[in-house]
C-alpha cells in the first residue's frame, strides 16, 4: 500500500500510480475513488494512462489528477482518505488497484490565506 501526503487547496496536483504485477492496460479508462472514514465515496477526475505495457523496469502506471480549480483537492476535508484506482476496459471488465486494502491520501490543512 502507498501513502501520499497532500495539502488542502493545492492546485495542479496529481498521483502517479504504479500498477505492479499487471502486464497491459491498453484501452482502459481510469477513475480514482476516495473516501474519508465512513463518508461517501468521491470520484476524482478521470485519469490517464502513463505507461500502458509493463516492462522489466517500469510497471503499468496511471496519472490521476487531484487538484485543479474546482477539483477535489481544492476543498477536500483534511484527514486520512482511503484511495483506490479503478480501470475499465471497453468490454466493461473492471480492475481495482490495489487488489487488497487501500492506498492512503493524507490531506493536511493549508495554513496559508
Amino acid at each position: 500500500m502507498t501513502t501520499w501526503e497532500r495539502k488542502q487547496g493545492d492546485l495542479e496536483d496529481t498521483l502517479l500510480v504504479g500498477l505492479c504485477g499487471i502486464a497491459d492496460i491498453t484501452g482502459a479508462t481510469v477513475l480514482g475513488l476516495a473516501r474519508l472514514g465512513s463518508g461517501a465515496v468521491v470520484q476524482l477526475a478521470g485519469g490517464t494512462i502513463f505507461n500502458a505495457v509493463a516492462t522489466s523496469t517500469l510497471p503499468c502506471a496511471v496519472i490521476v489528477p487531484l487538484g485543479s480549480t474546482g477539483g477535489w483537492l481544492e476543498t477536500a476535508t483534511p484527514g486520512e482518505w482511503m484511495y483506490e484506482t479503478e480501470l475499465t476496459w471497453p468490454t466493461g471488465t473492471k480492475l481495482t488497484w490495489p487488489g487488497r486494502g487501500y492506498d492512503t491520501i493524507v490531506v493536511s490543512e493549508d495554513l496559508g490565506p
